[in-house]
């Protein structure tokens, strides 16, 4: 108890004494496996959620070379933890480090992923395709370097005053950069990888799509069920909705005034599932009441018909996160709306 007490503030321990004895014990023993190496990558994350708190940088990088070989710290002349993260698939602990240049310091900031996850694999697919691109146009973080075998160790840029946008300026500067993504060419290989094109295997869709069912299951039956996999069909796998270059994730942490950060979970996606999520996440919230001026406001009816029921297709399902708590109301009337579409032949 007394090792949890030390790196996590008293304002986050909500437990009881039994629960914080337990955990402790899970700590500690944590904490010998990656001192010994023996650690998995799920140890190596549950550390990161506390490394901050330590603020030991010296044993953050031991224990992350310990889990990889090849990894180097060398070079690094200062570092700080700032922010954290949520993902499987990368530590939830970041840094700005800093490396000696000659007579300058340089600041990057540092992430570390899991090589094998699909979010590594978007991600550096974004740097080798998309990036060359879009980078005259956009500011975003280039990539400048990476180490590891099992995990790779990211440099991105550094850029000074981040600063978020405000909510209402979201829209109209989503619709610029929606304007420069649609312009990207994607290559004929990377049509043919399904972690690019496939949104069901997208972390924002696919374990989301089956509360979707269960929803309507429960409230309309089987043969709302029936209809809604039809939609799925005709927007996600017949090629009749267009599709661009798609962000993935974009919230109010990774979308700013000057630019977009994060391509965690970019791809190749029909138009509409990147509205939905900015509708359905950021503040713009899809409701009976003002369902008509969200639409609007969204340019609804500047879209194609196939782009409609994609839009919608997409917020009914964003909308049965469990994080989304929507109403009975608010998922009746978005799918009253997207089951009046008739599909085309």
């Amino acid at each position: 108890m007394r090792l949890i007490q030390n790196v996590i503030p008293k304002s986050m321990i909500r437990f009881s004494e039994g629960k914080l004895g337990v955990m402790a014990k899970r700590a500690r023993e944590r904490r010998i496996r990656l001192r010994k190496g023996t650690a998995d990558w799920k140890d190596l994350r549950n550390y990161s959620k506390v490394a901050k708190y330590a603020n030991d940088h010296d044993e953050y990088e031991a224990f992350i070379r310990n889990y990889d070989k090849n990894i180097t710290f060398d070079g690094i002349t200062s570092a700080e933890f700032i922010g954290d993260g949520r993902g499987l698939a990368s530590l939830n602990s970041y840094r700005r480090v800093v490396f000696k240049n000659g007579q300058n310091n340089v600041s990057y900031f540092e992430k570390v992923y899991l090589r094998s996850s699909v979010e590594y694999i978007k991600m550096s697919w974004f740097y080798q395709e998309v990036y060359p691109q879009i980078k005259n146009r956009l500011l975003i973080p280039g990539k400048m370097a990476e180490y590891g075998d099992k995990i790779a160790v990211v440099y991105f840029e550094w850029i000074e005053d981040i600063r978020p946008i405000h909510e209402r300026e979201m829209i109209k500067k989503f619709k610029d950069l929606k304007n420069i993504f649609r312009e990207v060419e994607i290559s004929s290989a990377s049509l043919e990888n399904e972690y690019i094109t496939n949104v069901e295997l997208d972390s924002n869709f696919g374990p989301i799509y089956p509360k979707a069912e269960h929803w309507l299951y429960r409230h309309e039956g089987a043969t709302a069920v029936s209809h809604l996999r039809a939609i799925k069909q005709f927007v996600i796998h017949s090629n009749r909705v267009e599709r661009s270059f798609a962000h993935g994730d974009i919230n109010k942490n990774n979308f700013f005034d000057w630019g977009v950060i994060d391509f965690d979970y970019c791809g190749y996606f029909p138009n509409g599932f990147e509205e939905a999520l900015l509708m359905t996440r950021m503040g713009f919230r899809v409701k009976p009441s003002n369902i008509d001026a969200v639409l609007e406001e969204h340019g609804y009816h500047e879209m194609t018909r196939e782009e409609k029921i994609s839009l919608l297709f997409f917020c009914f399902v964003n909308l049965n996160r469990k994080r989304a708590k929507a109403s009975y109301d608010e998922l009746k009337k978005l799918w009253d709306l997207l089951s009046s579409f008739t599909l085309p032949a």
